[in-house]
């Protein structure tokens, strides 16, 4: 299970990736497919520091648009100590400046878009960079950590800076870390619960305080990388 991104500017193609690499390249193994680089990738395996499990091979997804305009992602999670047992779940979806989707870090609990400051933004985050693992073995992405400071600079991890977006302006934001471009929104979000809800069939885990999150796209790598804010 492995969702990415590719988009074209007819309904019936090409499409392509941020690099450019074609939704219809062949591939030999599906493995190959699963880790390999082609496509944006959306989600894979991953686990909060405070969650009691993670959240491991996300698919059957589908995408809509709702009357409203906000779009969304509806796909199924499985567990990392829960066997088969699986969970359908809803993330927002947000275009970034250049049109590229990425999806809210929490599942959608009603939250929407607004201005924010760069005092909103300056902070510690746990972030994690969603890379591809070993899914066999549910293997998950686990935390790192950031600090955006008000001044435009990154510190942590990895080391950087941010700015609002020159044409869109707040909350989307561009982001440069150890020399790569990510393009993204901040957005207010609830957290989600630290047990996964029992529920096989629907949950929505959203129920805790609400903080700052991010959500960007490297767009050197198509990888995505989300946080959420601890101070």
């Amino acid at each position: 299970y492995s969702m990415r991104v590719f988009r074209s500017s007819k309904v019936n193609g090409p499409y392509t990736d941020i690099s450019g690499d074609s939704a219809a390249k062949p591939s030999t193994k599906l493995a190959s497919a699963i880790t390999g680089s082609v496509g944006e990738l959306l989600m894979f395996n991953y686990k909060w520091s405070y969650m009691d499990q993670g959240y491991v091979a996300q698919g059957h997804n589908s995408a809509f648009v709702d009357d409203d305009g906000r779009a969304y992602v509806v796909y199924h999670t499985r567990f990392s100590n829960r066997g088969e047992t699986h969970q359908v779940r809803i993330h927002q979806l947000f275009a970034t400046e250049s049109g590229w989707l990425t999806a809210a870090p929490f599942s959608y609990a009603g939250e929407k878009l607004s201005q924010l400051t760069a005092n909103d933004v300056a902070g510690s985050y746990e972030a994690l960079f969603l890379e591809t693992t070993d899914y066999a073995n549910k293997v998950c992405n686990t935390n790192s950590s950031l600090k955006f400071e008000a001044n435009g600079t990154v510190s942590g991890a990895k080391s950087g800076t941010w700015k609002f977006s020159s044409s869109l302006g707040s909350p989307y934001v561009t982001v440069t870390l150890d020399n790569r471009t990510l393009e993204g929104v901040f957005v207010r979000q609830k957290k989600e619960s630290a047990k996964a809800a029992s529920s096989n069939v629907w949950a929505n885990t959203a129920v805790g305080e609400e903080t700052v999150c991010f959500t960007l796209i490297n767009k050197n790598t198509e990888r995505s990388v989300w946080g959420y804010k601890l101070s």
